[in-house]
């Protein structure tokens, strides 16, 4: 499946979606409030300084409306074009009113190719340049206006929206404040209960640490911090019944099946054809593709070193831990939300298997699947102390 996550004992096929605040990763088509066109690029060009327009919605396989959005961190992404892997900028990286938007080869040091999505309500993001301070607009409403750089005025030619490609798309509706627990995942999840979690004689896979996953919560401390202490322990509980499950318990840090899965899909890393490396399922979510090490790498603030360096993530116990975290709490996957959300937001366990697996398990793909996550997920509520909260627990 692609995009996706193999687990060691079955496939789990993921897409590239998110959430407001931060959260966008994967490939979109962004469409303008006022025309319900698309970004897209003048001519399918893959050639520098051609020019974003804006066009209708092209079905029938054209990649020339795909963009793929990739976070830098601090809030600001890159934005590359599928079809000509080259980034949108603002023209001769100019600050002033009416520059035009166009694309571009990745710079590497430019701040001209990087943009803030602020959210403006109802779905819809303006863009904005960290350059120049000034946002996106599209100057007209008819295939090919063009778009340039204009100062916020409030307008719906300055707002978008971003559709996931493969369905989804940014959830406008934050999840309820985070706040860190005290003494962090270690006094969630206790070291003795770690053991009882992941038995140390089944044999445990060396990777799988409690220390290493009680360092990586700082990379997400919203993840086992949200809500009261029964909450902060049912997020704990849900997403290591998904991780036991995946990795056969603990026992597995690489995939069985072990396989390349690299594919021309563009990245903002670079290609992964000929470089020798394999991108197969890795660590407590089975990370796999390209693409993903790319974006899970370049969200938790190292760059392309996961892409250039894949082994990390089943020989580093915190690098693993991140990764799994990233994928719970910012992609939705196969579902419509995050497993973080469809926990402290109520929707349930079940909605966090849909995250995962999708069809695969959920809508009777495979019960016997979906029973055996539930069963560790009651098993685990039980030793932390717990309850299953609101929601579907199935899918």
């Amino acid at each position: 499946m692609k995009p996706g996550f193999l687990a060691a004992v079955l496939t789990v096929a993921i897409g590239s979606t998110s959430t407001a605040f931060a959260a966008f990763s994967g490939y979109y088509r962004v469409m303008g409030q006022q025309s319900g066109r698309c970004l897209n690029v003048t001519g399918a060009s893959t050639a520098n300084s051609a020019s974003v327009i804006v066009y209708d919605y092209t079905s029938g396989g054209s990649t020339n409306d795909e963009w793929l959005v990739t976070s830098i961190g601090s809030g600001y992404y890159r934005l590359t074009a599928r079809h000509s892997g080259k980034d949108m900028v603002v023209a001769s990286a100019s600050t002033a009113t009416g520059a035009n938007i166009f694309q571009y080869s990745y710079g590497g040091s430019s701040t001209n190719d990087e943009w803030q999505l602020v959210d403006a309500g109802g779905g819809y993001y303006e863009i904005k340049n960290r350059n120049s301070g000034k946002l996106v607009q599209a100057m007209g409403t008819a295939n090919v206006s063009a778009v340039q750089q204009h100062p916020d005025a409030n307008t719906t030619n300055q707002r978008f929206q971003f559709v996931s490609i493969g369905g989804g798309g940014p959830t406008p509706t934050p999840a309820p404040t985070a706040t860190p627990a005290p003494g962090g995942l270690g006094s969630i999840v206790s070291s003795a209960q770690w053991d009882q979690i992941f038995p140390p004689n089944a044999p445990r896979h060396a990777i799988y640490t409690h220390s290493g996953f009680v360092a990586a919560g700082s990379a997400y401390p919203g993840f086992c911090g949200t809500g009261d202490t029964a909450m902060k322990r049912r997020e704990c509980a849900a997403a290591l019944a998904n991780y036991h499950h995946e990795t056969g318990g603990g026992v597995y840090a690489e995939e069985i099946a072990q396989g390349v899965y690299c594919d021309s899909t563009p990245t903002a890393c670079g290609y992964c054809s000929g470089n020798g490396l394999s991108y197969f399922g890795r660590g407590a979510i089975q990370l796999s593709w390209h693409y993903n090490y790319c974006a899970a790498g370049q969200a938790l603030g190292m760059g392309s070193s996961l892409f250039t360096n894949p082994g990390q993530v089943s020989s580093n116990s915190t690098t693993m831990w991140k990764t799994a975290f990233w994928f719970w709490n910012t992609q939705t996957g196969a579902g419509t939300m995050t497993g973080h959300n469809a926990i402290v937001n109520g929707a349930g366990f079940g909605e966090a298997i849909r995250s995962i697996n999708g069809s695969i398990e959920c809508n009777g793909g495979n019960p016997a699947q979906v029973q055996s996550r539930i069963q560790q997920f009651d098993r685990i509520l039980g030793i932390l102390g717990s309850t299953r909260g609101a929601g579907n627990v199935g899918c």
